[in-house]
């Protein structure tokens, strides 16, 4: 039985907040110095959610690429990884948390964007969720481009990664607001 199962346990059930992401980051580093790779995946992507809507969300930004480095070394050797449609969606939030720091160049947030859209491809899903989050980034620094975003998020089919239904047509509506 692997020693972090425990761990696990514990820190699910834990309230969310600060003990929860010092929890997170200290079994991080548990699971790097055992090497498991399911433990070290686990533990990023369930930091990155804390981090996205109970703590501090740039801390998703900075957990995205150890997360890709440590998928990509994983698939070389593996045809399938059980964690490819949380990274996928969980890339989503690094994308949308970029809009909220100015530190996030442009060329930083499209070298982001098409690597989003590249594993998307790459994996069978639609880009509307691509398309969604570049219209958001441009619509503060390129009208144009932010418009021609929406358009194609607007006639791109949903699938599996794209958001519900309610939070899709508040992206609409916060569309519309902002740029009307």
């Amino acid at each position: 039985m692997n020693e972090l199962n425990g761990l696990w346990k514990d820190i699910k059930e834990m309230e969310h907040g600060t003990v929860r992401t010092e929890m997170l980051k200290s079994a991080i580093k548990e699971a790097d110095r055992i090497g498991d790779y399911d433990d070290k995946m686990k533990f990023r992507l369930e930091l990155m959610e804390e981090c996205c809507f109970y703590g501090d969300d740039l801390q998703v930004l900075l957990l995205m690429p150890e997360v890709l480095q440590l998928y990509d070394g994983h698939i070389v050797v593996e045809s399938y990884d059980v964690y490819l449609y949380d990274i996928i969606w969980n890339y989503k939030w690094v994308l949308s948390t970029a809009v909220d720091y100015y530190q996030v160049s442009r060329e930083q947030f499209e070298a982001m964007a098409e690597d989003f859209k590249r594993r998307c491809l790459e994996n069978g899903y639609s880009l509307r969720a691509y398309h969604a989050h570049k219209s958001s980034f441009y619509r503060y620094i390129d009208k144009e481009i932010a418009e021609k975003e929406f358009q194609m998020f607007l006639k791109t089919p949903r699938d599996s990664i794209s958001d519900c239904k309610a939070c899709e047509q508040n992206r609409e509506v916060s569309y519309y607001l902002f740029t009307h």
